[in-house]
């Protein structure tokens, strides 16, 4: 702790009791006006020597007073220690500036000469911009008896993502007289990307000058944003303290990084049901004999190709697409493969593949199509084909829709540049698709043997 004894008095005296008033023959203090500040009971902003944070409100020590999500953090003196809500002095007129479910996004600073003190530096204006689009500012109430400008503009827009580590807010030797003034801003960052930031405004020596060294740092603030401030202002800003909250995190976009299956096959697969549409196919063979004179048997494989409508359902992820503010897209291109299983009716192995291309959007994504082919044995048989002749058998399959389930990963990703993961279900259905059964009636109809320069 700093002592020192060069006041008027002669006595030592700490910053806590500190007024300062008289000792730089300045005007003894008055009555600030009623302050705008609306706290619930109990909960107050005061500061120190008769001087209140925004104005009167209750005596006693500086404590933390709760305005909804936000709050006013502790400043400490790093010499004289102690707990304080603002800094600088006591003239002006009280200001709170903050919005419900908004924070700072912008601050703009004019570093230049007190009003009427060409001498003394100080922080002449501030303006706050807040993520609702708001703006508001305080101080360069200026006219000529003020013998100088604004002085020096300087700004700072915070990133998405950036919260704070700490700041300090340094007044001037005149303390929380109403000669006292801000006279320097500071405070440091941590991005959304892991990398520092920061910004300082105003004049460092004077808020570290000897005696008072009027400079006092914020505590417990990592990670919150400015959600506003409060103090007194007029030709300067005479007074500031802070309003912080934790930031409110919204997802700017979403994207499906991930697919996972409900039932895994042995061959890494989706596992998926079939059933019947009461739809047919004609399946097609050919037993070709025209080539030979001797009579041969016929058993008949037949092949099958098919175009496949696919659909996806999820009422979660429609619920995600359509979401304010927030895309949801394919992040990946993959196949998903769905293979059939559990069904008296199926008695192959066939695996259907969907495909799912990055960039789409879910809605995209919700229709498309896939086709395949495949074969499919059958009881039918031709004891003796005759030489010189050819056959074809014509066959029906019955065809049905294949279900499966999958879950979705859906990565979120948010204004603070955090992430937030979850599986969302999702339903499959493939159409169109044949039980792969044996085929087990053909109906046989005789075939030409001509060929171009070839015939019987």
């Amino acid at each position: 702790m700093f002592f020192f004894a060069t006041l008027a008095t002669a006595k030592i005296v700490t910053f806590d009791n500190l007024d300062l008033s008289e000792a730089f023959n300045v005007n003894s203090l008055f009555a600030p006006a009623p302050a705008p500040l609306q706290y619930p009971a109990g909960t107050w902003l005061p500061s120190t020597s008769g001087c209140y944070c925004g104005g009167p409100t209750h005596p006693g020590a500086d404590g933390v007073a709760s305005m909804n999500s936000e709050w006013a953090p502790q400043m400490t003196h790093i010499g004289f220690g102690g707990s304080f809500m603002c800094n600088g002095g006591c003239g002006g007129a009280p200001y709170v500036i903050h919005y419900d479910n908004s924070h700072v996004v912008t601050i703009t600073a004019w570093s230049g000469r007190q009003c009427a003190d060409y001498a003394t530096p100080a922080i002449t204006k501030m303006c706050f911009k807040f993520t609702n689009g708001k703006q508001n500012c305080v101080g360069g109430d200026r006219d000529a008896t003020c013998g100088s400008g604004l002085g020096t503009p300087s700004s700072y827009t915070f990133s998405e993502g950036e919260t704070l580590s700490d700041y300090i807010i340094g007044g001037n030797v005149k303390g929380r007289s109403d000669q006292g003034r801000v006279a320097y801003f500071k405070f440091t960052t941590l991005k959304a990307d892991g990398t520092a930031g920061g910004w300082e405004v105003g004049d460092k020596a004077t808020a570290y000058a000897a005696p008072l060294y009027n400079a006092l740092e914020a505590i417990n603030v990592h990670g919150t944003v400015f959600s506003g401030f409060f103090g007194k202002a007029w030709a300067d800003v005479d007074q500031m303290g802070a309003l912080v909250m934790k930031p409110a995190c919204t997802v700017t976009h979403r994207e499906i990084t991930g697919v996972k299956c409900v039932d895994t096959t042995g061959n890494n697969n989706c596992g998926a049901s079939w059933a019947s549409t009461e739809g047919m196919i004609d399946v097609h063979a050919i037993c070709d004999n025209c080539g030979h004179s001797n009579p041969v048997e016929c058993e008949f494989s037949f092949g099958w190709s098919t175009t496949n409508e696919v659909s996806m359902s999820s009422t979660q992820m429609d619920s995600l697409s359509t979401e304010a503010g927030a895309s949801l897209t394919m992040g990946i291109s993959t196949e998903i493969g769905f293979e059939m299983i559990g069904s008296a009716e199926v008695s192959a192995e066939t695996t259907f593949s969907v495909s799912v291309g990055a960039e789409h959007s879910w809605e995209q994504t919700k229709s498309s199509t896939t086709s395949k082919t495949g074969t499919v044995d059958s009881a039918c048989k031709i004891p003796s084909l005759p030489g010189h002749k050819k056959t074809i058998a014509t066959g029906t399959m019955v065809v049905g829709k294949l279900t499966g389930h999958v879950q979705f990963e859906v990565t979120a990703y948010t204004s603070c540049g955090g992430q937030e993961h979850s599986l969302e279900p999702v339903t499959i259905t493939i159409g169109n698709v044949p039980g792969v059964g044996e085929v087990s009636h053909c109906d046989f109809d005789d075939a030409s043997c001509n060929y171009e320069g070839f015939s019987f």
